[in-house]
């Protein structure tokens, strides 16, 4: 899988994985003052849907329908899944994490939803981590690191071969602010495209 769309911040954000076979994507936004049922969340899933489909005019017939709905579990919470379709059959997970003070929602479209395809999604699902304690834990790229959790992920940009990831603290007090930050470049092909200077660190870094 690839990323193909990514961007936000802690607070609010997205990011979509794609492959031959399925797609996956992620959004996260702020819990409002005053929460909405997540029934509601579902029937604005539903509308942007109707409104894709006349959008791109297709068979004003074809009607988006809740194929099914059921209660869920994701990491430490209780979370609603359901199953919609309009050309195509598309999987959410939504759910509110309290913790991160996030509405966080998963949503899974599978070119053939078999067994390697369930197995795929249960396997991503169970992975789930929406808040932690201690350290913040990333693994992408073969990459693996931990930050502490006072410093929020406020940048990031994903290209093929190289990534970047600016983590921010920012703590204030009556009479100061300090910030400090976390800048992570990662370059897959550095070993290639700089060999004459990979040995030395010190020269490939200048």
């Amino acid at each position: 899988m690839r990323f193909t769309r990514q961007g936000g911040n802690a607070k609010s954000g997205n990011f979509m994985l794609e492959s031959e076979d399925c797609l996956v994507e992620a959004k996260w936004q702020p819990i409002p003052k005053r929460p909405k049922p997540i029934s509601s969340i579902v029937g604005t899933i539903v509308e942007q849907m109707e409104k894709y489909e006349k959008k791109k005019k297709r068979d004003k017939r074809q009607t988006v329908k809740i194929l099914g709905k059921e209660t869920a579990h994701v990491y430490s919470h209780d979370a609603l899944y359901i199953v919609v379709k309009a050309q195509v059959e598309e999987r959410y997970y939504i759910w509110y994490c309290n913790e991160s003070e996030r509405i966080i929602i998963l949503r899974f479209v599978f070119k053939t939803f078999d067994d390697k395809s369930r197995r795929m999604l249960k396997r991503m699902v169970d992975s789930m981590k929406c808040h932690g304690e201690g350290f913040n834990v990333w693994s992408l790229m073969n990459l693996r690191f931990e930050t502490p959790v006072s410093f929020l992920l406020t940048e990031s940009n994903i290209r093929v071969g190289r990534a970047q990831f600016l983590f921010t603290d920012n703590q204030l007090s009556m009479f100061t602010e300090k910030t400090s930050t976390i800048l992570l470049e990662y370059f897959s092909m550095a070993n290639l495209l700089f060999k004459d200077t990979y040995k030395d660190i010190d020269k490939w870094f200048e």
